[in-house]
């Protein structure tokens, strides 16, 4: 169990004739970090070792992973330390049976007779942390086929689990048996495999708490003393009843299901269960919840992909509950990095529920919580940096709790629903587009995607970009020559340019927000001071007044003062009117006043007063109620109108300079809510919405879209066959068919679900899309009309590819199958040809050779397999069959051509995706690590060298060449943008 869960350091220190008690443990026992003696007086502390069912450390040799080291013979004393009996298997045992037999209390392995057929100590029904197994079919002896089976089927229920033999004793393979007891022993292996999260979890708990693995019943019913002489039976964790076979009938105790045919049996009782040859009586206890991956696999590493199956057994009272433990098998990361999942689950009212398992620090705060009157929580992602989201979560709390308005705590991976009303009304923009427009002299458009400052021409169309930022940019100002511009990344909130562009002024993001101001020329920092512990989201000097500077945020705003090195504040006195949340912009009029939009929907007007001591002030003398909702942005416009955008309602207003209503013009729900708006040549306007868009028109006319995007991540990608075209599906439930020469959106549909791939039929006209539900869809490009779809599986689709010629269509889906249709009516009829069975995991990429008849695939445990699909979807096992051959696409990240993409300590996850250029000679890859990569191809050789590129904020999820190579698309995770890129001819062609 340990090795095929990918433990790196299994060492059994069984004996050897031809050993000696001096020699010293090489090899396998440094996964420890030490030698040990071959000494049977030793002592070895088990408390990294077997009491906590984890090595030490890492070791050479063993790529740095956990270790488990067991041993043949143990004493009384594991909890603390304990003597390793080690010494030859043959010798005589029976000077050590007495005490193996106290020890092992009886565990029904010991199924024959004579030397080596008993219990082994630790094995049986012993309380300790982790005890092991007798050697199926007995060291000596030579058992029949019954016994044989009789003997696998205990041992698939004990911990550890193994087959070993004297020299001397006849061959006993399990695959030696006839067809009918190989098939039982089979059966037995699979339910093993089945149970192995079962286990796992089980493993886990034993090393937090020290409970046995595997444990006589009396420990968990000590008040039965029927439970007392009990030893032919046991639990594994607190959930099953197992009763190895020994002789016809079985007994049970307490409310089981049996595990296959799901019968009840009542407690207290004992009763007589008939057996046959290919049953074993195993009991899942009421009132329990396991964990099980009921997929036929050839080792656990090939499991890892596979969905979980819960087993609800009910209690009288039509409760239920139970834990999973997962973490990556390998590493200590589990506990050095805290990367684990540990969820309890919970059945009651006919509802099943799941949610992490609380330590008792949390269940303390939990009940301390359970006292406040009014509590927010936050919706969080726990990547890529989770201790400074984790620090802006807590400055969310800090700013936003209040005793006027209670509120819930929801974690982003809990699956719980959270306030929508919440988020859209005081949300920050995200990592992704946060669309921020302003114009530059040139005239161009200048806003932010990911980690790229775009200037964007009209209307031509044309793009110039900025890539020097190592993350998302997250704020953007335009110096007042229209020539210059700055922007902020990650840590920053907002800049602003003074009037005559000499200085900018910065707040930061940290705790104390801290204000700087800064000589643009020198780059030196002029004066700082904390600024506030609430939330600053804007920040701007004032055009009349070069040496004022007015800040806003969470319930103030602030009026500054700069001389020199000093920065000095008045705060806003908002008197008889109600203090809002957030005061998330401003702008100042003609005349010299402060006008603020809030998310109470208001704009106020403040200006100065004389206050006490003769001490200027600032106070409201205006309120004009402008949005339902939050106004979330204002503009003055040359004639000195005022513009105004709310969230809520969606509507952009005109305002004259008295704050009397003009116009108004709401956006479509398909745009979002206004998020800023800027000013653009003589009438004309530009929007930036919450759905990353940017708008373009006139109050009069309305507003056409010059740039969209998807709002959420982006993963399926597929170029047209014989035009710059592309199209992309993700998350956000929507189909967009882009236009490469155009930089543009042609048109965007909607989809029944997250889309997740795609490709065009070879003559263009119809795409095929994959679905998370399993689902595919065939639609024509040019109607948008729904030609075909199917669903072969429940699971994801991770990839859908048509042939060359297009007579087929290709489907890889999470349920480890390669579905093939015949494709006729050039792609608008389907039907089913066949499906290609052998991988033991779900598919990633496939791509056909160019005479359409054979596939290679490769899976989520890194196989690559190939496929002969003309000869009936045939598994081709001898891999010189498709030596040779060539491909018509080469998508497949694992293949000969392209191992040399593959850095030095990158795992199987590290590369997204991949692409080979049409003329063959170059390769793309996405990676894990906001890069694009351009190989030269063949790629066979290691750390080969290639050209990186940067642009995207988070994890590159997709790229693929347009059709004739003159541009790369790649698609971003997070950060939800399409790039195109311009592929400039070189020495790699």
């Amino acid at each position: 169990m340990c090795l095929s869960f990918g433990l790196a350091g299994l060492a059994f220190c069984g004996g050897e004739p031809n050993w000696g008690y001096w020699e010293r443990w090489e090899c396998w026992e440094r996964a420890q970090g030490r030698d040990l003696e071959r000494d049977q007086d030793q002592d070895w502390d088990l408390d990294q070792g077997l009491a906590s069912g984890l090595g030490s450390g890492p070791g050479p040799g063993l790529g740095g992973g956990s270790g488990i080291r067991t041993t043949i013979r143990i004493r009384v004393g594991i909890r603390i330390r304990t003597r390793i009996w080690d010494r030859d298997q043959g010798w005589d045992q029976d000077q050590d049976r007495d005490q193996d037999q106290d020890q092992a209390l009886g565990s029904g392995s010991g199924l024959g007779s004579g030397p080596g057929s008993g219990p082994e100590p630790g094995s049986g029904l012993t309380p300790t942390p982790v005890p092991f197994a007798a050697d199926v079919g007995g060291f000596f002896q030579n058992p029949g086929p019954e016994l044989q089976v009789r003997w696998y089927q205990a041992g698939a229920f004990q911990p550890f689990f193994r087959a070993h033999a004297h020299l001397d004793t006849a061959r006993r393979e399990p695959w030696l048996l006839r067809p009918e007891h190989l098939e039982m022993v089979r059966a037995a292996l699979r339910r093993r495999y089945a149970l192995i999260p079962l286990w796992y979890t089980a493993f886990y708990r034993c090393h937090r708490q020290g409970i046995p693995v595997m444990r006589p019943l009396w420990m968990e019913f000590p008040d039965d003393s029927h439970t007392f002489a009990m030893d032919d039976q046991y639990l594994i964790d607190w959930v099953l009843l197992v009763h190895p076979v020994t002789e016809p009938g079985a007994r049970g105790v307490h409310v089981w299901y049996d595990d296959e045919t799901h019968e009840q049996y009542r407690a207290p009782q004992t009763i007589y269960v008939p057996v046959t040859l290919s049953s074993i009586p195993v009991y899942q206890r009421g009132g329990t919840v396991i964990p099980r991956q009921d997929r036929p696999r050839r080792s656990t590493e090939a499991m890892r992909g596979d969905p979980f199956t819960l087993y609800v057994a009910l209690s009288l009272q039509g409760t239920a509950h139970g834990e999973l433990y997962l973490d990556d098998g390998i590493s200590f990361d589990y506990a050095n990095k805290n990367e684990f999942l540990h969820r309890h689950f919970h059945f009651a009212n006919g509802t099943l529920t799941s949610r992490p398992v609380q330590k008792a620090e949390l269940v303390r705060l939990s009940q301390t919580l359970l006292h406040v009157p009014a509590l927010h929580w936050v919706v969080g992602e726990d990547a890529p940096a989770p201790s400074a989201l984790r620090n802006r979560a807590l400055r969310w709390l800090r700013d936003h709790a209040g005793q006027d308005e209670p509120g819930v705590v929801y974690f982003a991976d809990d699956d719980n629903t959270y306030s929508l009303r919440l988020f859209e009304e005081l949300r920050v923009p995200g990592p992704g587009l946060a669309l921020q427009p302003a114009r530059a002299a040139s005239g161009e458009l200048v806003y932010f995607i990911a980690c790229v400052v775009v200037l964007l021409q009209l209307p031509a169309r044309r793009q110039r970009h900025y890539l020097r930022h190592s993350d998302c940019v997250r704020c953007l100002a335009v110096h007042p020559d229209r020539l210059r511009v700055a922007t902020g990344q990650a840590a920053g909130v907002d800049k602003d340019g003074k009037d005559q562009g000499a200085f900018l002024c910065v707040v930061d993001d940290s705790n104390e927000h801290m204000m700087s101001v800064w000589d643009c020329a020198r780059g030196t920092k002029q004066a700082e001071v904390k600024s506030t512990n609430e939330s600053v989201l804007t920040v701007e000097f004032n055009p009349r007044d070069s040496s004022s500077i007015i800040s806003s945020g969470k319930s103030h705003v602030y009026f500054w003062t700069w001389s020199g090195s000093a920065l000095t504040k008045k705060q806003g006195i908002f008197g008889k009117y109600k203090k809002p949340k957030f005061i998330q912009c401003f702008i100042f009029d003609a005349a010299g006043a402060v006008l603020t939009g809030d998310s109470e929907g208001n704009i106020l007007t403040w200006t100065p007063a004389p206050g006490k001591g003769g001490k200027e002030m600032y106070q409201i003398g205006q309120q004009t109620r402008a949005h339902e909702g939050s106004v979330f942005a204002l503009c003055r416009r040359r004639d000195g109108t005022v513009l105004s955008g709310g969230g809520k309602d969606r509507r952009v207003l005109s305002w004259s300079p008295q704050l009397e209503l003009l116009h108004e013009v709401e956006l479509p729900e398909s745009f979002g809510a206004v998020r800023t708006i800027a000013e653009g040549p003589g009438e004309e306007l530009l929007v930036g919405t919450t759905r990353n868009a940017l708008l373009r028109g006139t109050l009069g006319s309305g507003f056409t879209p010059i740039v969209q995007g998807h709002t959420d991540e982006v993963w399926g990608l597929a170029t047209h066959p014989s035009c710059c075209r592309f199209l992309t599906c993700g998350h956000d439930r929507q189909l967009c068919l882009w236009d490469g020469r155009e930089h543009a959106l042609a048109w965007s549909l909607g989809l029944e679900d997250t889309g997740l791939c795609a490709d065009f039929h070879p003559e263009g006209h119809v795409v095929a899309v994959g679905l998370l539900t399993g689902r595919w869809l065939v639609l024509d490009t040019g109607t948008r009309q729904l030609l075909a779809g199917g669903s072969d599986s429940s699971e994801q689709l991770s990839v859908v590819r048509f042939s060359p010629d297009g007579t087929f269509l290709a489907i890889g889906s999470h349920d480890n199958f390669i579905y093939i249709y015949s494709v006729a009516e050039g792609g608008r009829k389907f039907s089913r040809f066949g499906r290609c069975t052998g991988h033991s995991s779900f598919i990633t990429h496939l791509d056909w050779s160019k005479d359409g008849r054979f596939i290679m695939s490769n899976s989520g445990d890194y196989e690559i397999l190939y496929w002969d699909v003309a000869g009936g979807c045939k598994l081709l096992r001898n891999r010189f069959e498709s030596r040779d051959r060539e491909w018509a696409s080469y998508t497949c990240v694992l293949g000969f051509h392209v191992f040399g993409v593959w850095p030095d300590g990158s795992d199987g996850t590290d590369i997204n995706s991949l692409c080979r250029s049409h003329h063959e000679r170059v390769v793309a890859v996405a990676d894990d690590f906001c890069k694009v990569h351009l190989f030269q191809y063949p790629c066979a050789r290691p750390k080969a060298p290639s050209h990186v590129y940067g642009g995207h904020g988070s994890h590159v999820t997709n790229v693929r060449f347009t059709h004739d190579d003159g541009h790369l698309v790649s698609l971003g995770g997070k950060d939800t943008s399409v790039f195109q890129w311009r592929v400039l001819p070189g020495d790699s062609g």
